[in-house]
């Protein structure tokens, strides 16, 4: 098979596939922030983090596979400390923002121009809100 063929399947299998997680995230966060409340959502969460982690890295995509950690590093300790009472409209907020960015990136991917945007204000944010409840 040409190199250049399965190189672009590659990619396209990584961008629907990422999208896809990115829809299903989304709808969780939303409903997260609406219920106030990560319960029932919390390990789908994370097991899409963790995918979209995982699939970036192996694409090589080190700003995307740096916000997942730190989002993933976040929902976790939420998780694993019983952590409720947090800003779920800052949350939100948040991982909306890295939904969108990676979106970004993935367009940028599909339209064969990539090169990786600034995420150190996402890296802040997400910094500082773990700060809120750290």
């Amino acid at each position: 098979m040409d190199k250049h063929i399965e190189c672009d399947s590659i990619i396209i299998d990584y961008i629907v596939e990422t999208n896809e997680l990115l829809n299903q995230l989304e709808n969780l966060i939303i409903n997260a922030e609406i219920e106030e409340s990560l319960k029932g959502y919390i390990d789908k969460i994370i097991r899409i983090i963790h995918t979209i982690k995982g699939n970036s890295m192996t694409m090589e995509l080190d700003n995307i596979v740096k916000l997942m950690h730190l989002e993933e590093d976040i929902i976790c300790y939420l998780r694993d400390n019983n952590i409720e009472n947090i800003d779920y409209s800052n949350l939100a907020d948040i991982f909306l923002n890295t939904i969108d960015y990676i979106r970004r990136e993935t367009l940028k991917l599909k339209n064969k121009n990539y090169k990786s945007s600034d995420n150190s204000n996402l890296i802040k944010d997400i910094e500082k809100f773990s700060k809120s409840f750290i």
